[in-house]
């Protein structure tokens, strides 16, 4: 799971100047795996940080209470130590010059995140947008309207109104620039502007 976990994610779970500032103390060093089984036990910048799947779920002993710095340090720590001792990736078969590409080629895979956008439930966004929402966006559908969305680990849509909305999965560990960690109308928003799309 930790080799899935990319910058963009932790930006959305976190923020960007949180990521930066974790990556600035890494090069102290002294991270120390405490304990690894269910959940990994790390110590990094003198707190005790407990990572857990998902990783919203982490906690650490500093008085934040929210996905800090010394969480994002030993997130990187342990994806750092599980690359090292993994063995390296083979390297991709090329195939010869005069093979025809095969028409029944696979698809490309659904990605987590998209299957959870996928199978949220209609009436839970219809609700977290309420009618007047709701009626905004099947205007904005009809008026052909699409806003911009950006896939990496994480799916990015900006919206109307400078609102910018980060899907992660878990969903409930999503952004938005509204702030607010519930499903916001935002977010509700995004989320069928993705499955639409």
């Amino acid at each position: 799971m930790l080799s899935q976990v990319d910058d963009d994610y932790l930006i959305g779970l976190a923020n960007k100047g949180i990521v930066k500032r974790a990556y600035k103390d890494m090069e102290e060093g002294g991270e120390r795996v405490v304990s690894m089984a269910e959940e990994a036990v790390v110590e990094a910048g003198g707190e005790t940080v407990t990572v857990r799947m998902p990783l919203g779920e982490s906690s650490c002993s500093c008085p934040s209470r929210t996905i800090c710095r010394h969480v994002v340090r030993a997130i990187l720590f342990l994806k750092a130590q599980t690359e090292a001792a993994g063995s390296p990736a083979p390297a991709p078969e090329v195939p010869p010059e005069n093979a025809t590409p095969t028409p029944e080629a696979s698809p490309p895979q659904t990605s987590a995140l998209q299957q959870e956008i996928n199978t949220y439930p209609l009436p839970a966004l219809k609700k977290a947008m309420d009618p007047r929402g709701f009626l905004d966006f099947t205007a904005q559908l009809h008026s052909g309207f699409r806003p911009e969305i950006r896939k990496t680990s994480i799916f990015t849509v900006t919206l109307p109104g400078q609102i910018t909305v980060k899907l992660l999965s878990p969903l409930e560990y999503s952004t938005c620039t509204c702030h607010k960690k519930e499903l916001c109308p935002h977010k509700a928003a995004a989320i069928l502007w993705c499955r639409l799309e």
